[in-house]
């Protein structure tokens, strides 16, 4: 979704290959995440059987190359430099198509599970703020369900940050601003 819809909106203002920097970066973790589907593939087909080791160094695999990406793409994205190229009206509607296309592709259950394990609500919480049923939803009863997929991800049942991968959290937009004044 990123090359094929957000990136051509941003280049449609930004200029063209405004945003090659950033596919270019894809290509520097898409051998890792290959091969980390290839596993999940895999297991969903009954093809082989969990091995944790494996797994685990896939995702750390995976995780050493992508974060250093998204480090990367922030400066790209930063809302400083939006704002000088876009109206709100314009971010507004291209996110409520994005939207649109993110929900028809997307689980109740299994979504919103996957954002909670990996939404960091410390640093970047999210906007508009996820309706209380949700939240309840998420963590006392889908969490009963899928405890087992919270393992690997990177926040707790609070969306807060676990402590081994505190060191990698960005700064806040906020945070940065502070630190430039």
């Amino acid at each position: 979704m990123e090359e094929g819809m957000y990136f051509p909106f941003l280049e449609n203002k930004l200029g063209a290959g405004a945003m090659s920097e950033n596919i270019e970066g894809h290509e520097h973790f898409k051998e890792q995440l290959e091969h980390l589907d290839s596993l999940v593939a895999k297991l969903r087909a009954d093809q082989s059987t969990w091995n944790i080791t494996e797994f685990r160094k896939a995702v750390f695999d995976l995780l050493s190359v992508l974060r250093d990406h998204l480090a990367e793409e922030i400066d790209t994205l930063r809302a400083s430099k939006l704002k000088d190229h876009f109206t709100i009206a314009e971010l507004q509607a291209f996110e409520s198509g994005l939207e649109a296309q993110i929900k028809s592709k997307s689980s109740l259950t299994k979504s919103l599970q996957f954002l909670y394990v990996n939404g960091d609500a410390v640093h970047a919480p999210w906007f508009p703020e996820v309706p209380g049923v949700v939240v309840f939803l998420t963590k006392y009863v889908l969490w009963s369900v899928h405890s087992d997929w919270w393992e690997f991800g990177s926040c707790d049942r609070n969306m807060v940050v676990k402590p081994q991968f505190a060191a990698y959290e960005p700064k806040r937009e906020d945070e940065l601003m502070m630190t430039t004044a």
